[in-house]
C-alpha cells in the first residue's frame, strides 16, 4: 500500500508538470455566455441556477496520471464529461431518484452504470430483484431469452440465476436505450455507490446528471459525498478572509507589479493572506462595500481590515495545494484564490481565481479550478482548469464583486 500510496515515477512527475503547467502567458478564450444573475446588494455573479455542469468547459488542454489514477481533457471538454462520480472523496450516496432522474423519461441507455452491469452484479448491487419473477422484469427477461434461456412462468429471477453462465450475462447486450430506469424495481432508489465500477462512471453518463445546474451538484456533493468541507476557519489575527465579502474592483494593477503583501488570495492548505514577492505580482486592490456604499481606503471603520486588499493572478502566483498522494498533481502547487461562490453553491468544488487583469481599461476576469478527491490518495490541488465564466466572471474598477 505504502508503495502504491506514495512513489511517484519520474515520467509522471514530468508529464504532470508539462501537461498542467499555469502559463503566464494566456490569451481568455472565446466563451459562451454564460446566465448572470444580479444581486440586491448591486453586484453580479455567474447564474449557477441555470449554468449546467455541461455548460463549464476546459480552456486548456490537460490531464495526469498517478499511481492508476489518470484524467486527459481535451480543450472544450465540460466539466461533466471529465469528471467522475468517484472524484469526491470515494463516496456517491445519491440515488438517480434523489438526482431527479429515476423517472420514465431516463432510459437504461442514459446510465452509465447499467451499461458496466451483468446480471450478477445487478441483483447483487439490488438483493430485492431476487424475488421478483423473471417476467416482471423486462430487461432481465429479454437478456435470458436473447441468450436462449427458458424458465417456467413462476420462476424468480433468483431461480434463473443459479448458474454462473446466467450471472455473466452483461446488460449491454441488450438495446438499452428501449427501456426506462422504472423497468427495473429499486434501480432508481439505490445509492449509485452499490453498483459495481460506479468510481470511474463520468458525471455525463448518469441520466442527464451533466445538464443539472451547478448550484444543485454543489448541494448533491455537499450532501451525499465524502468531498472534505470548509473544515475550521483559521484565525490570522485579521479579518475573516475566507468567507466571501460583498467588495468592489478599485485600482488594476499590472504585471510590472513587484510584490502584492496585503492580499486576500491563498489556498486552504496555507492562507488567504498568501504574500506575492520578488516576482511578477499583478492584482486589483478592493474596496469594501457597506451599507450599500463601497467605502473609501482611509475610512477608519476598516483600519487593518478589508479596505486596500488585494487580489493577485493565480497564474503569476501559486501556492501550495493538496494533501496525501494526489497532493503530487501538480506538484502540490496551485493557483491563489478564493472560494467565492461557496455561499451560492454549498460546496468548494470551485476555486475562483483571478487570471486576466488589463491595467490600462481597469478589467479584470475571473475563472474556475476544480480538484479531486479520493478516500485513500487524498485530493489534487486546486489546479484542474482553467473553466472559463467569460462575461460573467468580468469586471471593471468600480463594480461591485463577490469576494
Amino acid at each position: 500500500m505504502k508503495t502504491s500510496l506514495f512513489r511517484l515515477g519520474t515520467t509522471v512527475l514530468c508529464g504532470l508538470l508539462c501537461m498542467l503547467s499555469l502559463h503566464l502567458i494566456w490569451t481568455p478564450p472565446a466563451v459562451a455566455s454564460l446566465p448572470v444573475t444580479h444581486h440586491s446588494g448591486g453586484f453580479k455573479t455567474p447564474d449557477f441556477s441555470r449554468i449546467t455542469l455541461e455548460d463549464l468547459r476546459f480552456a486548456d488542454a490537460g490531464g495526469f496520471q498517478l499511481d492508476g489514477l489518470s484524467r486527459q481533457w481535451r480543450a472544450g471538454d465540460s466539466f461533466a464529461s471529465v469528471m467522475h462520480l468517484g472524484d469526491y472523496g470515494g463516496r456517491f450516496t445519491a440515488s438517480l431518484q434523489q438526482l431527479g432522474l429515476g423517472g420514465r423519461n431516463t432510459r437504461l441507455s442514459q446510465v452509465g452504470i447499467v451499461q458496466r452491469l451483468t446480471l450478477s452484479s445487478l441483483v447483487t448491487a439490488i438483493p430485492s430483484l431476487e424475488r421478483y419473477r423473471v417476467q416482471q422484469v423486462p430487461p432481465i427477461s429479454d437478456l435470458l431469452r436473447r441468450y436462449g434461456y427458458t424458465w417456467q412462468p413462476e420462476a424468480t429471477i433468483s431461480q434463473v440465476l443459479q448458474t454462473d453462465s446466467a450471472r455473466r450475462l452483461p446488460l449491454r447486450a441488450l438495446n438499452l436505450s428501449r427501456y426506462s430506469v422504472s423497468s427495473i424495481p429499486g434501480l432508481a432508489q439505490t445509492s449509485l455507490e452499490r453498483f459495481q465500477g460506479w468510481q470511474q462512471v463520468s458525471i455525463n453518463q448518469v441520466g442527464g446528471l451533466g445538464r443539472v445546474p451547478v448550484s444543485t451538484f454543489g448541494q448533491v456533493i455537499s450532501r451525499y459525498t465524502a468531498a472534505p468541507g470548509p473544515g475550521q476557519r483559521t484565525s490570522y489575527g485579521e479579518p475573516d478572509l475566507k468567507s466571501p465579502i460583498i467588495s468592489s474592483v478599485d485600482i488594476v494593477y499590472g504585471p510590472a507589479e513587484r510584490e502584492a503583501l496585503r492580499t486576500a488570495t491563498g489556498s486552504d492548505q496555507s492562507s488567504f493572506q498568501a504574500k506575492c514577492i520578488g516576482r511578477s505580482c499583478p492584482h486589483f486592490e478592493v474596496a469594501h462595500c457597506w451599507g450599500g456604499n463601497c467605502l473609501q481606503l482611509n475610512d477608519p471603520r476598516l483600519v487593518g481590515g478589508i479596505e486596500g486588499r488585494q487580489i493577485v493572478n493565480g497564474r503569476y502566483h501559486r501556492v501550495r495545494g493538496g494533501h496525501l498522494a494526489l497532493g503530487a498533481v501538480c506538484g502540490y502547487q496551485e493557483p491563489v484564490g478564493r472560494f467565492s461562490y461557496e455561499i451560492l453553491l454549498g460546496s468548494r468544488e470551485f476555486k475562483t481565481v483571478l487570471v486576466d487583469q488589463d491595467e490600462a481599461s481597469g478589467r479584470v476576469q475571473f475563472a474556475l479550478y476544480t480538484r479531486i478527491c479520493d478516500a485513500l490518495l487524498g485530493c489534487t490541488p486546486y489546479c484542474l482548469g482553467p473553466i472559463p465564466l467569460g462575461p460573467a466572471g468580468s469586471y471593471r474598477e468600480g463594480d461591485r464583486f463577490l469576494m
